[in-house]
């Protein structure tokens, strides 16, 4: 959608689910933004800052240490979600594909969608930064020492399809599914309904 000063705002509906397909104009996810009511969850790991002092990682060992060290955060940021009726909700980070990334996909996925479409919805971000954006972040972590590397490129703009196909397999295996997780770390099974009856129709 086109926002002024956003690069990846956008709709997460009109994606099959079970029951029906995602609903428009209830879920959005962007990069960062600013003038609207926040609830705010930080959710460490995936900022330009964290790959600075960790140091270069793959995005599929990032989103397992984020998923593992703000699994609270995350339920609770699903948990907002569903509980917040027929009023849109905006989901965003710097970037808005790896923390957003991760939250939009295990709201998607406990709501019933098909585990294609949420992994199709996460690699929409690499499109939508390639350009100006990832350029501008590039240069930022050259700036500050940082080495150029395929590795840095995918971090910093890249959401491949690999990536969250093998990190929600791996929330599969370790909890048995999404809802798994986000039931284990908090969120209460009447709000699995609510997001259900909140994102699909």
């Amino acid at each position: 959608m086109a926002i002024d000063g956003t690069f990846n705002f956008r709709d997460v509906g009109g994606y099959p689910a079970d029951g029906g397909t995602t609903r428009f104009g209830q879920l959005y996810r962007s990069d960062s933004l600013a003038g609207a009511v926040r609830v705010v969850l930080p959710i460490h790991g995936g900022s330009r800052s964290s790959m600075i002092e960790d140091g270069p990682v793959t995005l599929v060992s990032l989103y397992r240490q984020v998923l593992r060290d703000s699994a609270w955060a995350i339920a609770t940021a699903v948990g907002v979600i569903a509980d917040s009726g027929t009023q849109p909700v905006l989901v965003h980070c710097t970037a808005g594909k790896d923390r957003t990334g991760l939250v939009v996909a295990l709201a998607l996925e406990a709501a019933g969608v098909e585990r294609s479409a949420v992994v199709a919805d996460y690699t929409q971000s690499a499109l939508n930064l390639d350009g100006a954006w990832t350029n501008n972040a590039m240069s930022a972590m050259v700036s500050l020492g940082v080495p150029i590397s395929p590795q840095l490129f995918e971090a910093l703009g890249g959401s491949p399809d690999h990536a969250m196909t093998t990190v929600l397999g791996w929330l599969d295996k370790e909890y048995g599914s999404t809802v798994g997780y986000l039931t284990a770390h908090g969120l209460l099974p009447e709000s699995v309904v609510e997001l259900r009856e909140k994102l699909v129709g």
